[in-house]
């Protein structure tokens, strides 16, 4: 019990409780940064947070040092009070500049709104037994993330009757809508591949597509409601797989009349455990396709390795379509010419030969190309019509996108973390670096969610930087100890980083002229960020 023998007691006590509440309503915003990440999903954010761990330490050892002094001095030690209360607005501070360079900030929507004040509301409540007792601080200390799943947990049922008013009316603007619906799903390449067909359809017709890489239901219930118009000949949906039956659902919400499937890989292979479960999972999409009269599936010519699309052949033979290198492909890829300004191909279809370029760097680009071109063909447009449209392809920001800045020139692949783009990248990096007679240098924290595979991958990859590379900063080299490893082979200057923000620091102070620097991946606060609360 805390006795108030005298008003500099109690107003010691009540400036504590102050700084203590004013930390905590900060705390409650961070967390549920990191719960927003997550989507929101308690079970993935429990392991979140026992892997930071988002567990106060700083203040919960700072009060178990207060309460001793306290004890010690017994009524002589209220000055322990006012430097606690010094440490926690030291720790508020602290904490709110980590939030604001936080690579992917919290963003305050509704749903994050009615979270935040009723986990607030659960916070004050539980605040009782704290004005009591010193000693019951440590534990509210740590309920922030308590609170937000149980917040979560009541406001399920209303959450889920908003959602599901969203998506129904997303559902009766489909319904209504004229045009051509296409769906594109794949280990890695989807977002890509629906960037480079949304721009060639804006020049040869009219299409929606949204931004970034939205994939899911949710997310596109919002941008259909919100832009989808009845004049667009094309809606374009990039479809992700969270595990089996990801991709069924997305196909009952969107009922596409084309796909695209781009590739089986190691992507992911956390949630799906072998490359068969993600074969059949991406294989939802076709087969949803053909029980439209009309659809139509593009494949990637791999993918003909796994029964699952051999079956979807067979089922529909004149609408399955496999596109890529290999002999006997319906649009086949011969060649493949990959130059710092962009990718070219040459492609063969009923003995006629064609050539395509793209202003995209990355040889894995070829592969999203070739499907692009089949579907474009078979949808009535002239290849020369097609070329004019692929030409004005824009960049695409953090894909390989090539940025030449005062000193030195950057290649920003944050958002492309699979092994097959990873390698591209190092390929362009290698290139171009020896064309500029500069050092090549690699920013990278590494891939996620790559399972049982993590060691393999990284390792593969890191034999290649040790070709690649002059420079690699590694972030959070503990998460890659095998690519770091592979690298050391070589003479390879390694540079262990802590964050990205040190990485950018290390830039700013060490870039030469001609310097080419790729960022390769860049991983959300939840992987990269150590213990800081």
């Amino acid at each position: 019990m805390i006795s108030f023998s005298s008003p500099w007691v109690l107003i010691s006590v009540l400036v504590m409780f102050a700084a203590l509440a004013a930390l905590m309503q900060l705390r409650l915003a961070t967390v549920l940064g990191f719960y927003q990440q997550e989507e929101y999903d308690s079970k993935r954010f429990w392991r979140a947070w026992l892997r930071l761990p988002l567990i106060d330490f700083r203040a919960s050892l700072a009060l178990v040092l207060t309460v001793a002094v306290h004890a010690y001095f017994g009524g002589k030690g209220i000055w322990a009070l006012w430097l606690y209360s010094a440490f926690l607005i030291w720790t508020r501070q602290r904490e709110a500049k980590i939030n604001a360079s936080a690579k992917k900030k919290l963003n305050m929507t509704e749903r994050a709104k009615r979270l935040y004040q009723l986990a607030a509301l659960i916070m004050v409540i539980a605040a009782v037994p704290v004005v009591l007792s010193l000693s019951y601080i440590w534990v509210w200390l740590q309920l922030p993330p308590l609170a937000l799943m149980a917040a979560n947990a009541a406001l399920g049922p209303l959450q889920r009757r908003v959602n599901q008013r969203y998506i129904e009316e997303a559902k009766t603007r489909l319904a209504d809508y004229p045009g051509k619906t296409i769906a594109i799903t794949g280990s890695f390449g989807k977002t890509t591949t629906k960037h480079i067909l949304g721009h060639a359809l804006e020049n040869l017709d009219s299409v929606f597509f949204s931004p970034g890489s939205i994939n899911t239901v949710l997310g596109h219930t919002r941008h259909i409601r919100e832009r989808l118009k009845p004049q667009d000949t094309y809606f374009i949906a990039e479809m992700g797989a969270y595990g089996p039956g990801s991709i069924q659902r997305l196909c009952d919400f969107i009922r596409p009349q084309i796909g695209i499937i781009t590739s089986v890989g190691a992507a992911h292979y956390e949630r799906f455990k072998s490359l068969e479960t993600v074969a059949k999972a991406k294989a939802e999409l076709g087969f949803s396709v053909l029980e439209q009269r009309d659809g139509h599936v593009y494949l990637h010519d791999s993918l003909q390795d796994y029964d699952v699309y051999q079956d979807m052949k067979r089922q529909a033979p004149e609408r399955v379509h496999f596109c890529g290198p290999r002999e006997g492909s319906e649009l086949r890829l011969t060649t493949v010419e990959t130059t710092l300004e962009g990718t070219q191909i040459t492609v063969e279809h009923n003995d006629a030969s064609e050539t395509y370029s793209l202003a995209l760097l990355g040889e894995h680009n070829a592969s999203n190309l070739v499907l692009v071109i089949a579907l474009l063909r078979d949808q009535g447009f002239e290849p020369e019509l097609i070329n004019i449209a692929l030409r004005a392809m824009p960049q695409i920001a953090h894909r390989l996108e090539r940025r030449d800045l005062p000193g030195y020139t950057l290649l920003d692949d944050a958002y492309n973390s699979n092994p097959a783009g990873f390698a591209s990248a190092l390929h362009a990096l290698d290139a171009l670096g020896k064309q500029k007679g500069g050092r090549r240098i690699l920013i990278t924290p590494g891939m996620a969610e790559l399972g049982a595979q993590h060691d393999e991958q990284h390792a593969r990859i890191g034999a290649m930087v040790a070709e690649c590379v002059d420079i690699l900063l590694p972030v959070r080299p503990d998460r890659i100890a095998a690519l770091v490893d592979a690298a050391k082979e070589q003479d390879c200057e390694i540079l262990p980083m802590e964050s990205f923000a040190e990485a950018r620091s290390w830039i700013e102070s060490q870039a030469q002229p001609n310097d080419v620097i790729l960022i390769e991946n860049d991983l959300p606060d939840l992987l990269e960020s150590r213990r800081f609360l």
